[in-house]
This record gives C-alpha cells, sequence and structure tokens, in this order.
C-alpha cells in the first residue's frame, strides 16, 4: 500500500506542475489578447 501512495503522491505532484505550466501559458494569451484589445480601442478599430 506505501508504494500506491508513493505513486499517487508523485502522479499528484506533477499535474500540480503541469498546472502550473498552463496557468502560465494562460497568463500570456491573456495578456496578449488585451494587447489586442486595447489596440483596437485605441486605434478604433473593432472590425479587425
Amino acid at each position: 500500500m506505501p508504494e500506491r501512495v508513493a505513486l499517487l503522491e508523485e502522479h499528484a505532484a506533477s499535474i500540480r506542475a503541469r498546472i502550473a505550466e498552463l496557468d502560465a501559458i494562460l497568463a500570456r494569451v491573456e495578456e496578449k489578447a488585451d494587447w489586442y484589445r486595447g489596440e483596437l480601442r485605441r486605434t478604433g478599430d473593432a472590425t479587425s
């Protein structure tokens, strides 16, 4: 049983690490989208 617990703990740690990576990627995508929205407001070009 201890081996199973250790395996699950390792798996949980790897999932947490992947979630952290995805959170960082999502933050960058949201920053880019915000920048483009700002450019659209600045230029008044909401159709592109």
